[in-house]
């Protein structure tokens, strides 16, 4: 995306990850990381600090920076 500045990856929320039943603010990200959507039964959520990933959940996330292979890497 822009130019190969930032990337959109699409994870998919298996049950051993972290993420899993927090609401996003408690979830402590790297810096240039954005939860763009969660995709949820076919429908998409455009998340918020309350709104809660759960298993099985597709998770798109835009990073700046980062290079990513799983959902974990988001985090610090």
């Amino acid at each position: 995306l822009i130019n190969n500045q930032a990337e959109a990856l699409e994870f998919i929320a298996s049950g051993k990850s972290k993420v899993i039943n927090k609401t996003l603010k408690e979830i402590k990200l790297k810096k240039n990381i954005l939860i763009a959507a969660i995709i949820r039964d076919n429908e998409v959520i455009i998340p918020r600090g309350t709104d809660i990933i759960k298993e099985n959940d597709s998770v798109i996330v835009i990073s700046k920076e980062h290079m990513l292979d799983d959902l974990s890497d988001i985090l610090v």
